[in-house]
């Protein structure tokens, strides 16, 4: 019981430990007033060492392949990634409120869009005004976008225009995408349930393209996705053979 918030569904914003007394890692000691200097400071060496090493750990990874296509990730991540300004995002969700995240969905930075979008897949409810933006924001030019603002919105129970942006992504070419979407249904679980057609028909397109002529890049991701929809089907399976018993 002691270890169980290492399996949980979620996990803590910030996390502390003393690695000497506590080697197991079991007492957060994040939220200790004693120990805010020592964690203001782990704070600051971690914002440097990723802006300094370019850390692309936080950018989605359909834009790490559209962004970097001719080139390589490592040398976009030096020409064009503003990884000061996304880390930044990424660490307002769990803490910052409903007005920094409609205003990062307002932003020229598809990154920083899509960190916007998934600081509202982490609150507790949607007002109206986080619902329009959202909505929106399905709309995005960003594909990794729309998926995140169909996530925050069906975490919600809003499925009406969700669910169908994520049935269309299921169908595209861009298997990273593809992934990014059948993750994502799978992570909200039963709620998903009516889109088990298209994740049914999704896995018999990734043994396809594992048993075919694809490239190796190509079944590798067709593995990755059979791994998400795998779950879900014999999830909602289970569930559905729980309640009719």
């Amino acid at each position: 019981p002691a270890q169980s918030h290492f399996m949980a569904s979620t996990r803590p914003v910030e996390e502390l430990y003393d690695c000497e007394s506590d080697p197991l890692n079991l007492i957060n000691l994040a939220g200790f007033e004693e120990h805010r200097d020592l964690r203001m400071s782990l704070r600051d060496q971690l914002r440097e060492h990723v802006v300094s090493t370019r850390d692309l750990g936080f950018l989605p990874e359909t834009l790490e392949w559209e962004w970097s296509e001719g080139s390589t990730p490592y040398q976009m991540a030096r020409d064009r990634y503003d990884v000061a300004a996304i880390f930044d995002a990424a660490n307002e969700v769990g803490v910052a409120d409903a007005s920094v995240f409609i205003a990062h969905l307002k932003h020229p930075d598809p990154a920083i869009r899509f960190w916007g979008a998934m600081g509202f897949s982490g609150t507790d409810q949607l007002d109206e005004t986080a619902i329009r933006a959202l909505t929106t924001a399905l709309r995005d030019t960003s594909v990794c976008v729309r998926i995140q603002a169909a996530d925050a919105l069906s975490r919600h129970g809003i499925t009406a225009k969700a669910y169908p942006v994520l049935r269309e992504t299921l169908q595209l070419d861009n298997l990273t995408a593809v992934l990014h979407a059948a993750r994502t249904i799978e992570l909200l679980g039963q709620r998903a349930e009516p889109l088990i057609d298209a994740m049914r028909d999704l896995d018999e397109r990734s043994k396809a393209i594992r048993s075919g002529d694809a490239s190796a890049g190509e079944k590798d991701m067709a593995m990755f996705i059979e791994f998400s929809t795998n779950a879900f089907l014999t999830r909602t399976a289970e569930s559905r053979s729980e309640s009719t018993d």
